[in-house]
């Protein structure tokens, strides 16, 4: 995974790609997104295929099917300079931008793909890539759930034949209240996709989430995060003068 040519890369792991002997035909080349707490990313994720002298721009449409890939699993890789001891030769400023590198994963599943340009000897792709929670706005319920806490009907709709992704909470509140959140009388799903009903009554109890790889986290404090470990020790900003400091 490492390259010590490159100060930063993008790869991406995913079954489902097509391959040309031992190598990749798709080459990533751009990836650009938008991530929040609380809310569904998109990351937009460019390829190029494969150059070379013994593969054709033709075996290439032959062995790229988009419509196999919508519905799987993708894995992309983000490497970033590191920080340490300087060493001649290596990119990055003084010599030491992959000291210490690390990597930003993002897992999600591939929702669309489409052709965006093509030349003599390449064809140019992209896939848009969304969390699994994606899936659970594609649909409308109508039923009614009694008795129940909002974790147990989160349990409800997310455990079961429609959705086998993982998840887990992380609720500050469960602590405090000895694991109890009260049960309702009566909750209903009027002809709500699964996704706006979960966001309807996460919100009641101030329950957000985030994704950990494919692990949905549901969430209700700064507390409930792990340490991210920050990918650089300065960021620029600008302060309420306009002026860029770092």
């Amino acid at each position: 995974m490492f390259d010590p040519l490159q100060s930063r890369t993008l790869k991406v792991e995913c079954e489902a790609l097509p391959t040309w002997g031992s190598g990749d035909i798709l080459l990533p080349q751009r990836l650009k997104g938008v991530e929040t707490l609380g809310e569904l990313f998109e990351y937009r994720l460019d390829f190029a295929t494969l150059d070379s002298p013994t593969f054709r721009l033709y075996k290439a449409r032959e062995l790229i099917k988009p419509d196999d890939y919508i519905g799987k699993t993708i894995k992309i890789l983000l490497e970033f300079e590191g920080k340490g001891t300087f060493i001649p030769g290596l990119p990055g400023d003084l010599g030491a931008g992959n000291v210490g590198a690390g990597v930003r994963t993002i897992e999600g599943i591939i929702t669309e793909v489409q052709q965006i340009g093509s030349d003599e000897r390449r064809a140019y792709y992209q896939f848009t890539v969304r969390p699994w929670l994606w899936l659970l706005g594609q649909n409308k319920e109508n039923r009614i759930f009694q008795n129940l806490t909002v974790l147990e009907v989160t349990e409800a709709v997310l455990t079961g034949t429609k959705y086998k992704f993982p998840w887990r909470t992380r609720l500050a509140a469960v602590s405090l209240n000895n694991n109890i959140f009260p049960k309702r009388d009566y909750i209903r799903q009027l002809w709500q996709s699964d996704y706006d009903f979960l966001i309807q009554i996460w919100s009641e109890w101030g329950i957000y989430y985030h994704f950990d790889g494919m692990t949905l986290m549901l969430c209700d404090s700064p507390g409930s995060h792990k340490d991210h470990k920050n990918a650089y020790d300065t960021i620029l900003f600008h302060a309420p003068e306009d002026i860029r400091q770092f």
